[in-house]
């Protein structure tokens, strides 16, 4: 990079000497004049060039090679790898669904998921109005695989509160997934009064 960078100038040099010369050419001056402005802007211009290649070096065995990062510790954890991956989807993935205080509500629930390994042969999940985490995933029993449930949701408040579901898969070959986690809001309202005839 440092030889790049230094032949790039040489060409700027030498192009800005050829437009000098260029000019003075055309003017009355005599030729000594001319090798003489000529030699002027090569000497300014190899001073430059000189810094650069004194910063350049510089940078490159002087300044400490183990530089904090500014943005603080970097640690790299490796993941443990898993070849099953997959999906949960809510509703086909709407944002919301309501109804008024004491009705029931249907969850459509679409479980997906792949391995290179082998077929997807077993699933453990958990619903409710709080993500699961890992270790309360790991209560639920495995159960075989499948591709969709339907749930039903008793609204008991009128308000908004959040419905999760949180899965996890197994290929017939053992390797389990993460976590997959969907989500959907559920509205629930008053029960309007009817008017009478």
């Amino acid at each position: 990079m440092l030889r790049k960078r230094s032949e790039l100038v040489s060409v700027i040099v030498l192009l800005v000497s050829v437009q000098v010369a260029c000019s003075l050419l055309s003017s009355p001056q005599g030729e000594d004049e001319l090798l003489s402005e000529v030699a002027t802007v090569q000497a300014e211009q190899a001073t430059k060039i000189a810094k650069q290649d004194e910063l350049l070096s510089y940078l490159f065995t002087e300044m400490p090679r183990n530089t904090p990062d500014p943005r603080g510790p970097v640690t790299s954890v490796p993941t443990e790898f898993s070849p099953v991956v997959g999906s949960v989807v809510i509703n086909e993935d709407r944002c919301c669904v309501g109804g008024a205080v004491g009705e029931t509500v249907e969850l459509n629930i679409q479980f997906d998921a792949m391995s290179p390994s082998g077929d997807i042969t077993h699933m453990r999940y958990k619903t409710g109005l709080i993500v699961a985490d890992k270790q309360q995933l790991q209560q639920e029993e495995w159960q075989v695989y499948r591709e969709a449930v339907l749930e039903e949701f008793e609204i008991t408040t009128s308000n908004w509160i959040g419905f999760w579901v949180t899965v996890q898969y197994m290929d017939a070959e053992g390797n389990v997934s993460p976590l997959f986690v969907d989500d959907i809001s559920i509205e629930g309202h008053q029960e309007q009064p009817t008017a009478s005839p």
